[in-house]
C-alpha cells in the first residue's frame, strides 16, 4: 500500500522528514503543534487509523488539501456523509444560549438632559426678553423719547411719536412748528420720573421746566401688539394742549413770535398753542399805535383748559383824532351849503315853533330858501374798532347854527333861527385816510 509520498523516506522534499513519519511525542510538545483533535498515543482517531496526517507548519499546511474543520472537543464529522459544516469563531455563542442584554439607561438621561437645557433656555430667553421690553421697549423708553423731541424742538418727530390733544373748538393756527420754534422759552430738563404699568396700560409721571419754571405731566400709554417678534409696541397718547385767547385786530404786519399772523376773524379767538412763550405785536402805522402782550405755557394739567388771556392794547394815535375831527367839520360845511329844510345825510335839519303865532317852522318855511351858518363847530371824541378797520365818534362838546328861510304866510326872510348842534356817527379807515357818516 502506498504511503501518500513517491520519494524515499528521508530524501529531500519528503514530508515526512529525514526520519520518516514520526509520531508527535506524547503531551503535544515539540516544535510542532499537534493538529486539532489529534488524540496522543492513538493517532488520529478510531475511524482514521492507519492514515497519519500530512504535515503542518506553525502557521498552517505546507502542501496538500487541508484538514476538515474541527470542533474545540474533536473533528467535526458526519457519520451520515454531510457535508463538514466550519467551525464557529472564537467566543461565539449560540443565540439560544444568548441571554437577554440589559437595555442602558444613557439614551434617556441624553434625552432628559437635552430637555432641560431647552427649558433652561426658554426660561433664559424669556427672562432676556423681559429685561429687554422693561429696558428698551417699555411705556417710560417712549415717553422719554417724546420728551427729548420736544426738548429738541423736533414737533415733527414728538408728534410722530404722540400727536397732541387739542381742546375742543380751539384754533389750531399757532400749531405752525414756526411759531413754537420761534419762542424765546423752550421745554427744557424733561425727563420720565415714574412709570406704573397695569396689564396692557400704563401711567408715566414726567417733568420739565419752562422759563426756569418747573411743570409736572401725566402721560398714559396702551400696550398695542408686538414689534418684531417678541418686543411689546406701547403706543403713548399725547397730552393736552394748553390754550390762549388773544382779542387781536385783523391787521396787515401784526406778528407772533415774530412770524406774520394774520388772524381768521377780528375779536376774541382761542388758540391751541405748544408749550413755549407767545409773544403778540401790532405794527406803528398813522392811526395805531404799536400794542404787543406775551404768555408763557405749558402743557394742560385738564382735558378742558382754561385759556390765558393776552390783551394787545391796541391805541388810536392823535392823528386819528385829528383826521376824524376834520372829516366832521368837513361834512358839516356840506350840509350848509344845501338849501332843504331837513338836508339829506346831514346832522341837522329846521325845527321850532313860532312863539307869537304857534306855526310851526317845517310847516310854513318855503323849502330851498334855507340859508344854514354854523357858528361853532362841534367837538367830537373818536374811537377805534378791534379790527382797526372802522371807529365811530360823538359830541364831546356842542356847536352852534343859525338860519334863515323864507315863510308861506310872511313872506321873504321872515323866518330865523339859531341852536346847539350835536352829531354822532361812525368812521371808516382806508390806508392812512378816514371817511365818516352821521348817524
Amino acid at each position: 500500500m502506498s504511503s501518500g509520498s513517491n520519494l524515499p523516506p528521508g530524501s529531500a522534499g519528503d514530508p515526512r522528514g529525514p526520519q520518516g513519519w514520526q509520531q508527535p511525542p506524547a503531551g503535544g510538545s515539540g516544535d510542532v503543534p499537534p493538529p486539532p483533535g489529534y488524540a496522543p498515543g492513538g493517532g488520529w482517531g478510531g475511524q482514521l487509523q492507519g492514515t497519519p496526517p500530512p504535515a503542518y507548519s506553525a502557521s498552517g499546511p505546507q502542501q496538500g488539501t487541508p484538514p476538515p474543520a474541527y470542533s474545540a472537543s474533536g473533528p467535526a464529522m458526519s457519520t451520515g456523509g454531510q457535508t463538514p459544516q466550519p467551525a464557529p469563531a472564537p467566543g461565539y455563542v449560540p443565540p439560544a444560549q444568548q441571554q437577554g442584554k440589559k437595555k442602558s439607561k444613557m439614551p434617556l438621561i441624553l434625552s432628559l438632559a437635552a430637555v432641560g437645557v431647552v427649558l433652561l433656555l426658554v426660561i433664559i430667553g424669556a427672562v432676556v426678553v423681559n429685561s429687554v421690553n422693561r429696558s428698551q421697549y417699555g411705556p417710560d423708553t417712549v415717553a422719554q423719547e417724546y420728551l427729548t423731541a420736544l426738548e429738541n424742538q423736533d414737533l415733527a418727530a414728538a408728534n410722530e411719536i404722540a400727536a397732541p390733544t387739542v381742546p375742543n373748538g380751539a384754533n389750531e393756527m399757532l400749531l405752525d412748528p414756526k411759531y413754537a420754534a420761534n419762542s424765546q422759552e423752550k421745554i427744557a430738563d424733561a425727563r420720565v420720573e415714574d412709570t406704573t404699568i397695569n396689564g396692557d396700560t400704563a401711567t408715566i409721571q414726567a417733568s420739565y421746566t419752562l422759563g426756569g419754571q418747573p411743570h409736572e405731566l401725566t402721560l398714559n400709554a396702551n400696550k398695542e401688539g408686538r414689534q418684531g417678534l417678541f418686543f411689546d409696541n406701547w403706543v403713548l397718547t399725547g397730552p393736552v394742549l394748553q390754550t390762549i385767547a388773544i382779542e387781536l385786530p385783523k391787521i396787515e404786519g401784526a406778528t407772533i413770535n415774530d412770524q406774520e399772523f394774520v388772524a381768521e376773524d377780528a375779536g376774541r379767538t382761542e388758540y391751541a398753542v405748544m408749550p413755549g412763550t407767545y409773544a403778540v405785536a401790532t405794527p406803528d402805522n398813522k392811526y395805531v399805535q404799536a400794542g404787543s402782550d406775551q404768555v408763557t405755557v405749558g402743557f394742560s394739567p385738564t382735558e378742558q383748559p382754561q385759556p390765558a388771556s393776552m390783551n394787545i392794547t391796541v391805541e388810536p394815535t392823535d392823528a386819528f383824532q385829528t383826521d376824524v375831527q376834520k372829516a366832521v367839520e368837513d361834512a358839516i360845511n356840506e350840509c350848509a351849503k344845501k338849501k332843504d329844510l331837513e338836508p339829506e345825510g346831514c346832522p341837522f335839519g329846521i325845527g321850532g315853533t313860532d312863539q307869537r303865532t304857534g306855526v310851526n317852522a317845517i310847516d310854513d318855511g318855503v323849502d330851498g330858501t334855507v340859508k344854514y351858518t354854523i357858528t361853532k363847530q362841534p367837538r367830537v371824541s373818536a374811537s377805534m374798532s378791534s379790527d382797526l378797520s372802522a371807529g365811530s365818534f360823538f359830541t364831546s362838546s356842542v356847536g352852534k347854527m343859525e338860519f334863515t328861510m323864507d315863510s308861506e304866510t310872511q313872506g321873504s326872510g321872515a323866518w330865523t333861527g339859531s341852536g346847539d348842534l350835536s352829531v354822532s356817527g361812525s368812521v371808516t379807515i382806508e390806508g392812512d385816510s378816514v371817511s365818516i357818516e352821521f348817524f
